[in-house]
């Protein structure tokens, strides 16, 4: 799966006026492992994601994430 980082961080408010070199990028899509799918209360669909983000200065480790909870409005298919 492709995960849409502009989608799954949307809520988190960004003034616009400050930029950090050595902080996490969450734009664009990343590649991700769909462990499952779940589903919510209101019948909404869920996938169990492994993913990792990279940092904005380019450096070659990144941010593991195991796990998570990523709507399906933030996922799309990849060829494999």
């Amino acid at each position: 799966m492709w995960v849409q980082l502009d989608h799954v961080f949307a809520h988190i408010p960004h003034d616009g006026h400050r930029t950090v070199v050595d902080g996490l990028d969450l734009r664009g899509e990343v590649p991700g492992y769909l462990r499952r799918w779940e589903r919510a209360y209101d019948g909404r669909w869920v996938g169990v994601v492994n993913y990792s983000i990279g940092y904005a200065d380019g450096r070659s480790h990144r941010f593991a994430l195991t796990d998570q909870l990523v709507a399906a409005s933030a996922l799309r298919p990849r060829e494999t």
